[in-house]
């Protein structure tokens, strides 16, 4: 996966006809639990990258250059709050549904990670406790597989249809 973003990387800047010479960093988000100081992916639901230190090998593959990591809603809802639809608010707040459920907080024009790096992953506060487990978020603690989170609420929907829910087809 990561010789494949290495050569993306190059690709792009090759369709762009923009020399790679002439970047100067390279960002990349996943999603999932990042520790942006450290380059490290902690944790991802989907991909199999969790543990490595994206930055450190990504770089060694670009020529040295500094690769900074973010998780994928906290990067969405920055490039919103800078260059979309929220451009020039002090605070945003963005939800993203696609693959999981995520979010990203804007305040003061930065992005707000919380005490532990994931105040905004949405998908995984807790809605009922006694719920069915949540099976992407990892957590070594008997207390969390006891909880049900909302994005194991919306991959049920998604396999049962909404019908499951007592919304009723009528």
């Amino acid at each position: 996966i990561i010789d494949d973003i290495a050569a993306l990387c190059r690709m792009l800047c090759r369709d762009a006809k923009i020399a790679f010479d002439e970047i100067g960093r390279i960002g990349i988000a996943v999603p999932g639990g990042v520790d942006a100081a450290s380059g490290e992916i902690l944790f991802t639901p989907n991909i199999p990258l969790s543990g490595i230190n994206i930055c450190e090998i990504l770089s060694a593959k670009l020529a040295g250059k500094p690769v900074l990591l973010a998780n994928d809603a906290n990067a969405a809802a920055l490039a919103e709050a800078r260059v979309g639809a929220a451009r020039g608010a002090k605070d945003a707040v963005m939800i993203t549904l696609g693959t999981g459920v995520g979010g990203g907080i804007v305040t003061d024009g930065k992005i707000y990670t919380g005490f532990n790096g994931l105040a905004a992953e949405l998908g995984h506060f807790v809605i009922q406790k006694g719920g069915v487990p949540c099976g992407t978020l990892v957590i070594d603690t008997a207390d969390w597989a006891e909880r049900l989170c909302i994005e194991a609420v919306c991959a049920r929907a998604k396999v049962n249809g909404i019908e499951d829910f007592g919304y009723g087809k009528g």
